[in-house]
């Protein structure tokens, strides 16, 4: 049950930030993930280990998206803050959403560090061209450029995180 909660957790909160960028309310989408982010962490069985990825996820993406962002990747709806490499607040928050999918709906790409890097490749770049076609991001470089760098980037973000969750196991196992 607890994973079917995360996903339809997830999918919420992802239209969420990327509706409330696109209409200018970036803080709907903050705000669906905050909720989301208190249940979560209410029936985590491991809190400490959840609330450290969440803020660990929080800042890679507030660095890779402030990248994107800086760099002219991609032009994000509802830039705030607009802070020189710094991701936008909605997209940070779609990150710490991400990093409650790791410890539950996708806690089986433990170890699995081939499958999660080709599973990010393909849905990291995914998630992006569904932002664009809602109107909370827009491509500053060609579609098919930005798209190979957010594969090569989501794959390596997925094969870190599938070689984390081994390794936190395997630390926590001894």
């Amino acid at each position: 049950m607890r994973t079917i909660i995360n996903l339809v957790g997830l999918q919420v909160g992802w239209w969420a930030c990327a509706w409330g960028a696109a209409t200018e309310r970036p803080w709907f989408g903050v705000l669906v993930v905050t909720v989301h982010i208190i249940f979560h962490l209410w029936g985590a069985p491991d809190k400490k280990r959840d609330i450290r990825l969440i803020l660990a996820l929080s800042l890679i993406g507030a660095v890779v998206d402030g990248l994107f962002k800086t760099g002219g990747v991609l032009i994000y709806a509802a830039p705030w803050p607009d802070i020189p490499l710094v991701g936008p607040i909605w997209i940070v928050a779609m990150w710490a959403l991400f990093a409650t999918a790791i410890t539950t709906s996708l806690a089986w790409i433990k170890g699995r560090l081939l499958l999660a890097g080709v599973l990010g490749a393909i849905f990291g770049p995914l998630s992006y061209w569904t932002g664009v076609g809602v109107g909370g991001v827009a491509w500053g470089w060609s579609p098919l450029a930005a798209t190979i760098l957010l594969a090569t980037v989501w794959g390596g973000v997925m094969v870190g995180l599938a070689w984390w969750l081994a390794y936190d196991a395997a630390s926590i196992d001894k």
